[in-house]
């Protein structure tokens, strides 16, 4: 199977054996499908897809804000990620930021782990809240909030390169980004969570390249190109593990 990604071309064959992944069927149809038990199923692609989302958001967030060396946002409630750093201690005073860049900035006083990556603040009513630090945290140990959004990219992105047919060229990645944009609109809205005034916007709508016309727009339309083409990035690699499981049994 010869797959190229990056906003060129890919063939529908690696989504179709990402539903055999899905399905642990072998290609050949002779091996027992428990012996594919270890291989990648949708789920995996979703979550594969969304760290790899949430390590190119890090990375463009670096460049794009020089100087700012965290990302401090409330960890939300998330009984599992709490019980995770129930052993944590918080011994370090310091302070955090949040909401920079905003008329919502303030500078908290907090307690911090040992690594720096959570805070614990006690706010005005006497409740501890946790803040974490989602810029220096890998995607494995962000709590469920933070998770979310990458995670639901990530579905969307999959299903609707699931649904398309043939090749995919330039103006086929254009179509999906739109869906995938227009999905994040409706489900946010559906949720009654915030939308930045400049994504809100349809997919048509949204700015690209800055004034250099090479650079793109942090948040433009090439946010959801990067969710699409790292989606099929994510199917271009399981193909290839599961093809690599086939010969290896066949070989065996």
């Amino acid at each position: 199977m010869s797959v190229e990604i990056g906003g060129k071309y890919t063939n529908s064959e690696a989504m179709s054996e990402a539903e055999r992944i899905q399905n642990k069927v072998p290609n050949n149809g002779e091996a027992e499908a428990e012996d594919y038990r270890e291989a990648d199923t949708i789920v995996d692609l979703e979550n594969e897809t969304a760290a790899k989302l949430h390590k190119k958001w890090q990375e463009d967030f670096r460049i794009n804000n020089n100087g700012h060396n965290d990302r401090f946002k409330p960890a939300g409630d998330d009984p599992n990620w709490e019980e995770r750093i129930e052993n944590v201690e918080f011994t370090e005073e310091g302070e955090i930021v949040i909401n920079r860049g905003t008329a919502k900035e303030a500078t908290l006083s907090v307690l911090k782990s040992p690594d720096g990556k959570i805070a614990k603040y006690l706010d005005p009513d006497g409740k501890n809240v946790m803040y974490l630090d989602i810029l220096n945290t890998d995607y494995p140990d962000l709590s469920e909030q933070w998770k979310n959004d990458n995670r639901m990219a990530a579905e969307s992105a999959l299903t609707i390169v699931k649904k398309h047919e043939g090749d995919f060229g330039p103006d086929d990645i254009e179509k999906i980004s739109a869906a995938v944009h227009q999905a994040f609109l409706d489900r946010r809205k559906a949720e009654g969570a915030y939308i930045p005034e400049e994504q809100d916007l349809p997919y048509g709508d949204l700015p690209d390249k800055k004034e250099d016309g090479i650079t793109p727009v942090s948040g433009g339309k090439e946010a959801d190109r990067v969710i699409v083409n790292t989606a099929l990035e994510v199917i271009e690699e399981a193909a290839k593990r599961a093809d690599a499981k086939v010969e290896e049994d066949v070989a065996g």
